[in-house]
């Protein structure tokens, strides 16, 4: 019965996929895209779960549909369209390119196939997430050399941290480093700084530096201040409903924080680089593009 149940997912998502891009049908298209944020999300894992390898953005990758950033890659074909365009653009030849929070490897695997003479500093601390991200680089063996995956955590100190991970069903992209136990499937993960890491490197001025810490973008940015002080670009997400702080002062903090280091900070959004009037503008989650302004 679970082998049948299995097949008939497979199919369903199969035949919605092929569907949604049949012309005509834009507008179904649209209206389905908002199902993992809609109440109807809780029907995903029954209608679709399972893992289906695609093809995208020239590389080949496992995701589940019924996870919110599988059922984008897999229905809608997209995921973090301006925010990825915008890192390929920023990373010059012979770049280093910092992807924290890697997740199964979306962002890393699809940067390395796009710029082939640009190195990828890799960090996730789910080891169900960091498993999944090595099953997907080793679907595209070109990219081994040039991929190196770190399974821990980054922050403000060096040692092990309490990690809260996601409902993998629903959205891999909500684990969290926490001050103690959350629940029981709370996880004891290495957390490193920055710094640490890369101590013995010298970093290109060109690196580019994405953080996705789902409300730890502070604490990297403690342990990281010799290291993001080498970065040409810093890409953030911040998550100030994910801290315990009003979400005006974190965003007040991140720009400040970021300011300290020569960069200025503007918000991606599908209007271009909006300059940050009021930190109280960027909400409770937005994602920040960051330039050094002393490039000398």
């Amino acid at each position: 019965m679970k082998r049948f149940l299995s097949e008939i997912r497979r199919i369903a998502r199969r035949l919605v996929r092929k569907m949604l891009f049949i012309p005509g049908l834009a507008g179904f298209r649209s209206a389905f895209s908002r199902l993992p944020t809609s109440r109807f999300a809780h029907l995903l894992p029954l209608l679709f779960s399972g893992i289906d390898m695609i093809e995208w953005r020239g590389i080949r990758i496992a995701v589940d549909p019924a996870e919110m950033q599988g059922f984008y890659l897999f229905f809608i074909r997209e995921y973090s369209t301006l925010e990825l365009d915008s890192i390929i653009e920023a990373c010059g030849q012979d770049s280093c390119f910092v992807d924290v929070g890697a997740n199964i490897g979306m962002v890393s695997l699809a940067v390395a196939h796009a710029l082939h003479d640009v190195t990828i500093m890799a960090f996730e601390p789910d080891p169900k997430l960091a498993d999944r991200f090595r099953s997907n680089l080793n679907l595209n063996p070109h990219l081994v050399s040039r991929i190196h995956l770190f399974e821990c955590a980054l922050g403000a100190t060096d040692g092990y941290a309490m990690f809260a991970p996601s409902d993998h069903s629903k959205n891999t992209g909500t684990g969290h480093v926490s001050q103690a136990m959350v629940d029981s499937k709370s996880l004891r993960v290495e957390i490193r700084r920055v710094d640490t890491v890369f101590q013995d490197s010298a970093l290109p001025r060109s690196t580019v530096v994405k953080i996705d810490g789902e409300g730890g973008e502070l604490d990297v940015r403690r342990g990281g201040t010799d290291t993001l002080r080498h970065a040409a670009t810093v890409f953030l997400e911040t998550h100030a409903f994910a801290t315990d702080l009003p979400y005006e002062t974190f965003n007040k903090h991140i720009i400040l924080r970021l300011a300290d280091l020569g960069f200025t900070a503007h918000r991606l959004s599908s209007g271009g680089e909006l300059p940050i009037a009021n930190p109280k503008s960027m909400g409770a989650r937005s994602h920040v593009l960051a330039k050094r302004h002393d490039p000398d």
